[in-house]
């Protein structure tokens, strides 16, 4: 593939600038989750421009590769995520949570997070499509290094398949080609294909768009408005249906209704790379064509306006091109550009972490972690290992002080711990420090286990039968009542009664009057219980089968008095009291939702106790919490400093 400079340059311009005016299009409407029916973009479009995530961390990519170029690596970018962009709602705020505990890529995207199948990452496809400049292969290899810092399998696949349209339509292809082709090279029994393809198929055969939409929110639809196979199939109808009319692709696109800053964004780009920057009317590409509104913060290089940002953009693609990394591209007419000048030296050490018992950790469990080592550049066939251990852990297999690099030049760390035996506090966070020397290059590598939460519950309490209105057993028909003994018993021969049972939430199975010395007194009796990741779940934990309470004392220590904002998840009716007030109660089933409920509460410092009331009515049943930093206006951080006594 051969570009000319200028040219070369002028669409990666078109491409910013197209993901900003689109983006901004869809800003109003984000994550509005049913179908509408807009006619123009004048009719739902911002009269001004908007700070946007699709854009904003793209900008702290282009900084991290002017410095490195674009051999980088996914916990390099997650770095520069923390550093750069403040905002910590759902998949960011896990994947940050997680990067503070010591966990690495790629299971920081993985772990413990809600959010993994959502539109965080397919949002930040742009600049690995514009800097491999129509190379597919390493498009789609760094948006997978950037999908797994926040992301699971599905939503890195989604933004994989973005970077690899976009780098085919570098090539001239039309629409319908490009999504075709970029959907061939995933694996095809993903249900991000079977959407898309579904999507494909209708319009083929000449189905309307609405008819398509709404089979698309029936088969695909969920409470999350940035669940990302509904997303990209809504984004799949609106560039198929409306063709070339920007006006059409962006008002289809915000008519399918969710993610919609989101789905305009990518929409945009992918419609101006096809049909060109002159399809869009002026006075959108006025309105966002001057300085960059952003978020992005501590940014090294000026980026922020269009031409600073599409210079960058192409000082990077030459250095690509010029290294070698990208030899399937030249540029022509470039003489006269200034170069990239790489400033930050890349390690010669690369690591990797495997956890094959998994990464929390309970009193009596060991836990192994295999440390992949990857030598660059230097011949050294062994490597030197220091380690410093937390106060919490315990190592049941040591690591070695050296290991030995295969002819490829890598190697494995491996050990195991534990939490230390009669341990009274378990903390949240427990990172090991490895000091790696290769070469007489020395580089650092921590490795985390998280504490699994300590909780005491009670028994299972529940009613044998429906109790409700029947408590005065002299008040009912006689033939509802026997007497056995001299004793009255409520007659219950229904079939639903005898094989199955009930529970009252409104009773009190035990008193709910939560004293530090009563909570004190239960908490000793209760048995202990650790969770799994943030969740209590009845079924995880007990062995009784059928509706029921269950209640859930905690001991959570804080260093500091702190307000804070509880961000509490229940799919069943709950009640929480932290210090013997009542915080927090849900009475209805809700969907589970990391954010069903958020109160504001004051911590003490030292010891606070958390009594909660679970209720279960079905099979299942999840309750989970986490602490915010106060306030949290999509900025708070998930606490990682908890510490959970034991006794």
């Amino acid at each position: 593939m051969v570009y000319e400079y200028q040219e070369l340059r002028q669409k990666v311009r078109d491409v910013w600038l197209a993901k900003c005016i689109s983006g901004n299009i869809g800003f109003n409407l984000e994550c509005y989750k049913e179908i509408l029916d807009f006619k123009h973009i004048e009719d739902f479009a911002p009269e001004d421009m908007k700070p946007n995530d699709d854009l904003d961390i793209q900008l702290a990519w282009v900084d991290l590769l002017l410095e490195r170029g674009p051999e980088i690596e996914a916990g390099e970018l997650l770095e520069k995520f923390i550093e750069c962009y403040e905002f910590d709602f759902s998949e960011y705020g896990y994947a940050k949570r997680n990067y503070k505990r010591g966990i690495l890529p790629p299971l920081s995207g993985r772990y413990n997070n809600y959010f993994a199948e959502c539109m965080g990452c397919p949002i930040r496809a742009e600049v690995w499509a514009l800097i491999s400049c129509g190379n597919v292969g390493r498009a789609m290899e760094l948006a997978a290094k950037d999908g797994m810092i926040d992301h699971g399998e599905v939503s890195i696949l989604a933004e994989q398949w973005i970077a690899a349209m976009e780098a085919l339509a570098f090539a001239g292809r039309g629409m319908l080609s490009v999504i075709v082709g970029g959907l061939s090279l995933l694996p095809q029994e993903s249900p991000l294909v079977k959407a898309v393809r579904g999507v494909i198929n209708a319009y083929r055969d000449g189905e309307a768009w609405r008819t398509v939409i709404e089979n698309v929110h029936r088969e695909y639809g969920s409470g999350d408005g940035t669940y990302v196979v509904v997303n990209m199939a809504i984004m799949t109808a609106g560039l198929l249906y409306g063709g070339d009319d920007f006006d059409r692709v962006m008002t289809l696109t915000l008519n399918g209704g969710y993610d919609t800053d989101c789905t305009c964004a990518t929409a945009g780009v992918l419609f101006v790379m096809v049909y060109g920057l002159e399809k869009i009317e002026k006075k959108w590409v006025a309105l966002a064509d001057g300085k960059i509104v952003t978020s992005t913060k501590n940014l090294k290089h000026s980026l922020g306006n269009f031409d600073e940002l599409a210079d960058a953009t192409m000082k990077i693609i030459l250095y690509g091109v010029e290294s070698g990394w990208n030899g399937e591209v030249q540029i022509t007419g470039a003489e006269h550009v200034e170069r990239l000048a790489i400033s930050a030296r890349r390690s010669s050490v690369a690591f990797e972490t495997q956890y094959p018992d998994g990464v929390e950790l309970k009193e009596g469990e060991v836990k192994r972690a295999v440390v992949k080592i990857f030598r660059r550049g230097s011949k050294a066939s062994e490597c030197d290992v220091r380690s410093i251990i937390p106060d919490s852990l315990q190592f049941v297999s040591f690591p070695p002080e050296r290991v030995a690099l295969n002819e490829k030049g890598c190697g494995e760390l491996c050990f195991s711990v534990r939490l230390k035996k009669n341990l009274k506090v378990v903390p949240d966070s427990n990172v090991l420090s490895f000091t790696v020397t290769v070469g007489g290059e020395t580089a650092e590598h921590k490795v985390g286990f998280v504490g699994a939460q300590i909780f005491r519950l009670s028994a299972a309490f529940a009613d044998g039968f429906d109790l409700r209105g029947k408590e005065n057993l002299d008040a009912l028909p006689q033939d509802a009542v026997r007497t056995w003994g001299g004793k009255k018993f409520l007659f219950h021969m229904d079939c639903n009664e005898y094989t199955n049972n009930w529970v009252r939430f409104d009773h009190e199975y035990l008193a709910e009057r939560w004293t530090e010395e009563y909570f004190d007194e239960s908490f000793a009796k209760f048995r202990p219980c650790a969770t799994e990741e943030d969740f209590l779940r009845i079924d995880k934990t007990c062995s009784f089968k059928g509706p029921c309470v269950v209640y859930a004392l905690q001991k959570l220590y804080r260093p500091e008095e702190e307000k804070v904002e509880l961000h509490i998840g229940s799919s069943d009716p709950y009640k929480l009291w932290i210090n013997g007030e009542l915080i927090a109660f849900q009475q209805e089933n809700w969907y589970f939702s990391p954010y069903n409920q958020r109160p504001r509460v004051k911590l003490k410092k030292g010891v606070n106790r958390i009594a909660v009331k679970l209720l279960r009515t079905g099979k299942t049943q999840e309750w989970a919490y986490v602490l915010r930093k106060y306030p949290f206006n999509h900025v708070g951080c998930i606490a990682t400093d908890g510490k959970y006594l034991v006794e």
